[in-house]
């Protein structure tokens, strides 16, 4: 499972440079272009886009934010610039082959380094593509106000609103893992704060649903069983994922969980 395999390595780097471990990113790194370099030229992800391809997308992006963290906008930049380039060649699917806008991160490493109008122009071009997309507004403003364009800036945070006014998370930038680097507890803290409320308030109206959250944890779990890898709390999670779609509350947000553990412990964790 190759793709998978780079994936994973992606990931822990983007985890590991948010934290400042750059050296163990470059670790990181290196094994995802190991990965990558000994795929099948034919090999593909989901039967349309080169595995190749798509790890050579995910090396760029991980290089280009290792370069941001250690201050090198030109290398950033030119690493992101190339992993859009890449993104732009993808043909449309649904779900697409790549998690997110790449123009994300390049507009917030143009702001990093002081290059608003170079971060406007990408953060209008994603607007293109994706429209009122939330987090590319809100990158949109930030540039706009850099360059001292407040009256334009204080349009488009009245657009950003609008795109943003059922989000969970707190932006501080134009991507997450910024957010959570800067600003996780306050992003974690709103989430977490609203969703504590609905469940106290007996409020399960689905913006997700737990018959859909059970379906990704047994992909998971399926997952870690065909590479061999122990999840018990995995197993656990899907168990009580299970019984609460046996208990008809599939169709409820996936916190109708909560009924599963009142149930369990014989008392009602809301208010009503």
């Amino acid at each position: 499972m190759p793709y998978v395999s780079g994936v994973w390595r992606y990931t822990r780097g983007l985890a590991v440079v948010a934290t400042g471990r750059r050296a163990d990113a470059a670790k990181e790194l290196a094994a995802l272009e190991a990965i990558r370099q000994a795929v099948s030229p034919d090999r593909t992800v989901a039967g349309f886009f080169k595995t190749q391809d798509m790890l050579l997308l995910a090396a760029e992006v991980l290089a280009g934010e290792i370069a941001a963290r250690s201050g090198d906008t030109d290398a950033a930049v030119q690493h992101l610039s190339k992993a859009v380039q890449l993104q732009d060649g993808h043909w449309f699917t649904e779900p697409p082959p790549w998690y997110y806008p790449v123009r994300q991160s390049l507009g917030a490493a143009l702001l990093a380094g002081r290059r608003a109008p170079e971060a406007e122009a990408v953060y209008r071009e994603d607007l293109k593509r994706n429209p009122e997309n939330g987090w590319s507004l809100f990158g949109l403003a930030q540039s706009l106000r850099a360059q001292g364009r407040t009256a334009d800036a204080a349009a488009v945070d009245e657009r950003f609103r609008r795109a943003w006014a059922r989000a969970d998370v707190t932006l501080t930038a134009s991507r997450f893992y910024e957010v959570v680097r800067n600003g996780g507890g306050m992003a974690y803290g709103t989430y977490f704060e609203r969703r504590a409320k609905r469940v106290l308030d007996g409020e399960f109206s689905p913006t997700f649903m737990l018959e859909l959250m059970r379906k990704d944890a047994m992909l998971a779990l399926t997952l870690a069983q065909s590479v061999k890898v122990p999840a018990p709390l995995l197993e656990e999670t899907k168990r009580t994922y299970d019984e609460g779609v046996e208990r008809g509350w599939g169709q409820e947000d996936f916190s109708a969980v909560t009924h599963v553990i009142e149930h369990r412990i014989g008392r009602s964790l809301s208010k009503r």
